[in-house]
């Protein structure tokens, strides 16, 4: 059985990633974490905006983002997207010594040695599956530093949807160390639909892949990410979408990791109810599954008798490999 994965903020959480509801909480975000002033001006302002419009967006983020797409506020649309790498991409690095780099460490694509043990238990039970796609609405660098970028990386390493793709940039790993630039030669593909916290768009208009976030904490950047609830598709990222909708109708089973199909998301369950013709079972790992399996069931229509739905747990330090092996056995 062809297996497609579905993988949402909730698969990040056990890294250390805010989920959607806790991105504007910034009380784990110190400016002098960031050596730019310029980003401790973005941080500021957006806390002064958000903070000034709550009546009209309520603290949902989902709704601030199509407020400052909607109308003209202090804050752009796209410095609310530059405010989001950051904040995202900050979880990935850390500030070096002198005695290391002026910019952090860890934001890289390169497979991270030690992982959460969740993580693990999750790997082993895809070890023996025919995984042939991991599509996600996620930003972050998670997926890449558990699996790698090569085909010596667990489960086979990833790639961005081709195979040889060249990957720019070269990232300090130390004073004396560098990682990058590298050629992909992992063997899944991985469709982010809403961009990726490594993307940037050249002046040409190209879709440009790094190594690491630099395109997320440079100002030179012109970081390619699509803010949550802005209900658009970038051009740019057309090709990857119709690659995820390849992937997601030629899998028999589809797996949803962490992700809640939100009211917003239009054009994610679009592309669901296009795919669906071929999947004969779905799998929901989370936390509430129950909200995810009701959504399901209305995005299957008159498929849903055709369709078997099973709930497992969620990707949290609890997690054991056995909780989650029995509902990938054929049926």
């Amino acid at each position: 059985m062809k297996i497609a994965m579905f993988i949402g903020a909730g698969f990040s959480k056990a890294w250390g990633l805010p989920l959607a509801s806790e991105i504007m909480d910034m009380r784990d975000i110190r400016t002098n974490l960031f050596p730019g002033k310029w980003q401790r001006k973005l941080i500021d302002k957006v806390k002064a905006v958000w903070d000034a419009t709550k009546p009209t967006h309520k603290g949902v983020v989902d709704e601030f983002a199509r407020m400052l797409q909607q109308f003209e506020y202090e804050l752009s649309f796209e410095e609310f997207a530059s405010f989001l790498a950051l904040r995202l991409s900050s979880k990935h690095w850390k500030v070096g010594t002198a005695h290391e780099t002026k910019w952090g460490t860890g934001d890289h694509i390169r497979k991270q040695q030690v992982v959460p043990k969740c993580y693990q238990e999750f790997l082993k039970v895809l070890k023996n599956v025919d995984l042939i796609g991991i599509v996600t609405t996620n930003y972050d660098l998670v997926i890449e530093k558990l699996l790698g970028p090569t085909s010596s990386g667990r489960l086979g390493g990833f790639n961005y949807g081709k195979v040889g793709e060249h990957l720019l940039g070269r990232h300090p790993l130390s004073s004396q160390w560098t990682y990058g630039p590298i050629t992909v030669t992992g063997k899944i593909p991985l469709l982010k639909l809403n961009g990726s916290l490594n993307w940037t768009l050249s002046s040409d208009g190209q879709i440009l892949k790094y190594i690491d976030s630099r395109p997320s904490r440079g100002r030179r950047y012109e970081v390619l990410l699509i803010p949550p609830g802005a209900g658009i598709k970038h051009d740019k990222l057309q090709p990857v979408w119709e690659h995820a909708g390849q992937i997601l109708r030629a899998a028999n089973i589809w797996i949803f990791c962490g992700y809640s199909i939100p009211d917003y998301d239009q054009a994610v369950k679009d592309l669901l109810k296009n795919s669906i013709k071929n999947v004969k079972r779905i799998i929901i790992l989370d936390v509430k599954p129950k909200p995810v399996k009701d959504k399901l069931r209305d995005l299957l229509g008159n498929s849903r008798d055709s369709v078997s739905i099973y709930v497992g747990p969620g990707i949290t330090s609890q997690l054991n490999a056995r909780d989650i092996a029995h509902l990938m056995k054929p049926s």
